[in-house]
């Protein structure tokens, strides 16, 4: 348990240092951030004179979602529980870190009352929806029962996001997670994942998604649900073909998955970054916060999965104190450590 606890809070930790690095310069061109760091990653601290590291809404969204978790009584309660604690999170003054309008819509109208299938974006599939799935691995992370934690990784990306492709790639990340958290191979991460994708279909369950499945262009659950896995099958299949390619390696990670705005490239280069330095979390934060695409959620990805797999050794001393909510996400992952749902 002990050691569970220790990678579950390197990665929670290690989820709000790329948030924090990459959260004052998200908005800033590839272009950009070379003209501000010529040397790239070498170049990429922290401002030496802040007194906290702040981070954006990735760190808060997955907290409030580890809230939720915590708090459920059954699994007939999660969607009900997360939802409610994502809607505090929006109700919460101090959360005001830019997150995406497209899930602060989603929140407000699951606040009016709306059925959750009505509140949320039925065709999104943004990147924003993957931090919260650390939650469900943290939580989930001594389950042997991949089906259960796909399942919630399906319904806490479809609280916002109703686009099969997020709710994927959601699944992913936290199966990645629990694959790290377990002490697995990093290098054989890929090869895992692809072979979860077509074990995914199978243990399907609409129970979860109800009928997000009824738009345009789906005649049932099943093609409704192959659409994310071939959309994601693809980006993992890319990460594959370019983690040996060191030709590629100093290359802005944009370039060879897309930007990182939708679910499915966020997580193909959370992961490229990731197996380029996976044992050296502080290179694996920056090589994804320097990038043209939305560098605090890029970094926050990738940050999570290298302190799965590192440990609490793996950071900067400094970045531990200085962090913002450094107490809230310790006591977390400590009362996670604990009483991860078995």
């Amino acid at each position: 348990m002990a050691e569970l606890t220790n990678r579950i809070i390197a990665s929670f930790y290690g989820l709000a240092f790329g948030d924090a690095l990459g959260h004052p310069i998200s908005s800033l061109t590839y272009e950009e951030l070379i003209r501000n760091y010529p040397a790239g990653i070498d170049d990429l601290e922290f401002d030496p004179d802040l007194k906290k590291y702040i981070v954006g809404d990735d760190t808060q969204m997955a907290l409030f979602t580890s809230l939720g978790m915590r708090n459920s009584i059954s699994s007939e309660t999660y969607r009900k529980d997360i939802t409610q604690y994502l809607t505090f999170w929006f109700d919460d003054p101090l959360c005001n870190r830019h997150a995406s309008q497209h899930t602060l819509k989603a929140l407000e109208r699951h606040k009016k009352g709306l059925h959750w299938t009505a509140a949320t974006n039925l065709s999104l599939n943004r990147c924003d929806v993957l931090a919260r799935g650390s939650a469900i691995a943290y939580w989930m992370a001594r389950d042997s029962e991949c089906s259960k934690y796909w399942n919630l990784s399906f319904l806490q990306a479809s609280i916002t996001h109703g686009h099969p492709t997020a709710l994927v790639a959601s699944a992913l990340f936290s199966e990645s997670l629990i694959w790290l958290l377990k002490r697995n191979n990093p290098q054989q991460l890929p090869a895992h994942l692809l072979m979860s994708l077509t074990a995914m279909e199978q243990c399907w369950s609409e129970h979860y998604v109800e009928n997000l499945w009824q738009l345009p262009g789906y005649s049932s659950p099943s093609e409704f649900l192959r659409k994310g896995i071939k959309a994601c099958r693809k980006k993992i299949e890319e990460v594959v073909k370019n983690i040996h390619n060191t030709e590629n390696s100093c290359l802005d990670p944009s370039e060879l998955f897309g930007e990182g705005w939708t679910a499915d490239e966020a997580l193909a280069i959370s992961l490229y970054c990731f197996l380029l330095h996976c044992d050296y979390p502080e290179l694996a934060v920056k090589r994804a916060v320097l990038s043209n695409g939305p560098s605090d959620t890029l970094g926050s990805l990738a940050g999570a999965l290298a302190g799965a797999y590192n440990g609490s050794e793996g950071w900067p001393s400094d970045w531990y104190t200085k962090i913002e909510y450094k107490d809230e996400l310790i006591e977390m992952s400590r009362i996670i450590g604990r009483g991860a749902i078995i």
